[in-house]
């Protein structure tokens, strides 16, 4: 299980990790309900930059990689995103609502 506090230790971890030489790690942004994209780009004008989207979920400790997007998606990729991190928040809610 991986765990991180902050959008740039998990930038910081993703960086470390990126051993391709073909690929660099870019920025991070937030993309609301406390989801957060990393953006990979190419050295290459052939590769595509893609976004790596993130949830650092507080309640269970967990990091979720929610899925891997381009430029050509990145509206649909975002709603998707929202959609699973409700998905998440609703069912601590009803755990609570359990205890």
């Amino acid at each position: 299980m991986l765990w991180t506090t902050s959008r740039s230790t998990c930038s910081r971890w993703l960086k470390t990790r990126n051993r391709h030489k073909s690929v660099r790690s870019g920025s991070s942004t937030t993309q609301g309900e406390g989801a957060y994209a990393v953006d990979q780009s190419g050295r290459r004008q052939t590769n595509k930059e893609v976004r790596v989207y993130l949830y650092p979920d507080e309640v269970d400790r967990v990091l979720y990689v929610i899925l891997i997007g381009d430029k050509s998606s990145q509206q649909r990729d975002v709603n998707e995103v929202h959609e699973f991190v409700r998905d998440i928040k609703a069912n601590h809610e009803k755990r609570e609502d359990n205890e």
